[in-house]
């Protein structure tokens, strides 16, 4: 027989609300309950990986941000600096504009690391991935 592997989805959701826990009753087939929860687990875990390259992407950013330039365009989310300070775009800015307030955000390294760390504490609670403290089963 072919080894099977769990494939990883293009798009991972973190869902640990629908991974149901296995009962001594239940009959264990790897196909029907084994498995399943298996997929959930690395769904799951891709899901809080991507958001993990997705803060380190914009730790990155954040620390490598350019001075403000009104010749440039910039997604929100974007970073800059401007005066020693560093700024984050809270629109997209889809065309060049002279420095304007109200799109962007005073913020600091610390404070984006400080997002950072909260988003992805949140997608891990206490089971790391099953839902809630972990158990042996």
């Amino acid at each position: 027989m072919a080894e099977e592997f769990y494939q990883l989805p293009e798009s991972p959701v973190y869902n640990a609300e629908t991974i149901r826990k296995i009962q001594d009753t239940d009959p264990v087939r790897a196909s029907t309950i084994v498995n399943p929860v298996i997929s959930r687990l690395i769904e799951n875990t891709h899901a809080v990986k991507k958001l993990a390259d997705k803060a380190q992407q914009e730790a990155a950013s954040a620390a490598a941000a350019e001075e403000y330039s009104s010749e440039s365009v910039y997604n929100a989310g974007s970073y800059c600096t401007r005066g020693g300070k560093l700024y984050k775009a809270n629109q997209d800015i889809l065309s060049a504009e002279p420095w304007t307030e109200a799109h962007w955000t005073e913020t600091n390294i610390a404070a984006e690391l400080v997002a950072i760390y909260t988003a992805l504490s949140n997608k891990a609670p206490g089971g790391y991935g099953l839902g809630t403290a972990a158990t042996n089963i």
